[in-house]
């Protein structure tokens, strides 16, 4: 059967090809979306371990098992509590399952940055739309970085996947407040991942809750979930503490003290490290992806309006900026600053950047805005 574009006479060609092509687009990002993660999946498969990170997280999962306990992780055979052992636990159900192999170490970290994809979509198509989604989704898939952090057993992704969902049910938590508790759950589970390193994604929530939903406060869910979120990861981090204080002193408060904080507060450079290493990790992309928030929030002044719904949007939006800043500024204080430790804003780009993309796509700009994406391009 023919549709009434393809038989009435009286609508314009070019307008059935621009719908046509509005129909394809979505499949066709779905399938390099597709093809893009399947890629990285392979490399599960490939022999031998990559980094000493990697031997690391292979050891302590093996120690697990050795030791006859799956409670505090062990290296040359001694207590190691440097790190939080829920990835650990992971690989060694891994090794119970798989055998003790490459596969086990690294399925739940390509594990993870499955979920980091599949997150990064729902957060596009609930703050903005379903096309931002699908093309963030693609923008995070393709960063280099990013997929070469999760084709190896590290546990930055598995701590970037918890910190999206901790942030997926905040946003969700407005209207379901039992939502909170999912979120203290995913903010435990975060810390249980990586410790200090997950620790943003708690200030950011509540700098969020502050500026935009100051009423949460009054919600008893949010501190049931603030307390499941002390639950889930003080009782590790409090066993330890308790049963080897000095080990865990030295990783917890010496290590930050005596060296990661002991700098020069005067060092600029040092401050502006993680940014130039962010810059550098989006190649010739990094000018339309830092300049693509302020883009989308200049370029769209009926979004900004009181009383449309697309107002509640882009408050809900300034969670996804928080949840990339947050990051940036505390790792810019330490002294210690790894190329992955930028990786948390990589998500939160990926979806203004593609609000760009898509509103260029759209031809909803006026003229000035489209020229300029091109010029940073």
């Amino acid at each position: 059967m023919k549709t009434r574009s393809q038989t009435d006479p009286g609508v314009p060609q070019p307008l059935v090809a621009e719908c046509a092509l509005r129909q394809k687009l979505p499949v066709i990002l779905l399938i390099l979306l597709l093809l893009v993660a399947g890629l990285r999946c392979v490399q599960l498969l490939h022999p031998g371990i990559a980094t000493g990170d990697e031997a690391l997280v292979a050891l302590r999962s093996l120690g697990l098992l050795e030791h006859g306990h799956g409670w505090t992780p062990y290296w040359n055979g001694a207590p190691d509590v440097h790190k939080p052992p829920l990835y650990f636990w992971l690989v060694a159900a891994g090794y119970k399952i798989f055998g003790v192999g490459e596969i086990a170490i690294r399925l739940p970290s390509m594990a993870s940055f499955l979920c980091v994809l599949a997150l990064t979509y729902v957060l596009g198509r609930r703050v903005f739309d379903p096309w931002t989604g699908l093309v963030a989704a693609l923008f995070a898939a393709l960063h280099p970085t990013l997929a070469t952090q999760s084709c190896v057993g590290m546990l930055d992704s598995t701590m970037i996947a918890l910190s999206l969902g901790a942030a997926w049910f905040l946003l969700r938590a407005e209207k379901r407040p039992r939502d909170f508790l999912w979120w203290g759950l995913c903010c435990g589970l975060a810390l249980l991942t990586k410790g200090m390193g997950a620790v943003p994604i708690f200030l950011a929530s509540l700098l969020f809750l502050l500026a935009v939903r100051r009423q949460a406060f009054a919600v008893p869910h949010l501190y049931a979930g603030l307390f499941l979120a002390a639950v889930v990861s003080g009782a590790w981090f409090g066993s330890q503490f308790a049963m080897h204080y000095d080990i865990f002193l030295k990783p917890y408060y010496s290590d930050i003290v005596d060296y990661r904080l002991k700098h020069s507060w005067r060092d600029t450079a040092l401050f502006l490290k993680s940014l130039r290493y962010l810059w550098a990790s989006w190649g010739g992309l990094a000018p339309l992806l830092f300049g693509a928030p302020l883009l989308a929030w200049f370029g769209e002044p009926r979004l900004r309006r009181n009383g449309g719904p697309a107002t509640e949007g882009w408050r809900e939006a300034v969670l996804i900026a928080l949840v990339g800043l947050v990051p940036l500024a505390m790792v810019s204080l330490v002294r210690q600053q790894m190329p992955w430790y930028m990786l948390p804003a990589v998500v939160p780009m990926s979806l203004f950047a593609a609000r760009i993309a898509v509103g260029l796509m759209q031809g909803r700009y006026p003229l000035a805005l489209r020229i300029l994406p091109c010029l940073l391009l």
